[in-house]
């Protein structure tokens, strides 16, 4: 069971998806999970989550972020939780490992 669930609502966004997945992947911290909820993409979104391995994703319809990150909580192993945009990313290599001592503690 991962320390950290990573959820991340995705709709079209082909544009970002690369570098924030990116950014989760070189976390120093590998207790995670990192899971994409897509509203069903159809921008090439899905091409770049196809060709990924370490993360679980889901791509269906849905009402919006609410229903995504919805979904994605009920899919979430993770003791923690912690809701990533797809136009963001992590720019510190340790900010799960610093989240999860915090939390910890």
């Amino acid at each position: 069971m991962p320390k950290i669930s990573v959820i991340s609502a995705s709709f079209n966004t082909g544009a970002f998806v690369r570098d924030t997945l990116d950014s989760v992947a070189m976390q120093s911290s590998r207790d995670y999970e990192h899971l994409i909820i897509d509203g069903g993409s159809t921008d090439g979104t899905l091409d770049e989550l196809k060709r990924r391995t370490g993360i679980r994703w889901i791509s269906e319809p849905d009402s919006g972020f609410p229903e995504a990150f919805r979904k994605g909580v009920a899919m979430a192993h993770g003791e923690y939780i912690i809701q990533c945009s797809i136009s963001d990313g992590f720019l510190d290599r340790d900010w799960f490992a610093r989240c999860i001592a915090m939390l910890d503690n």
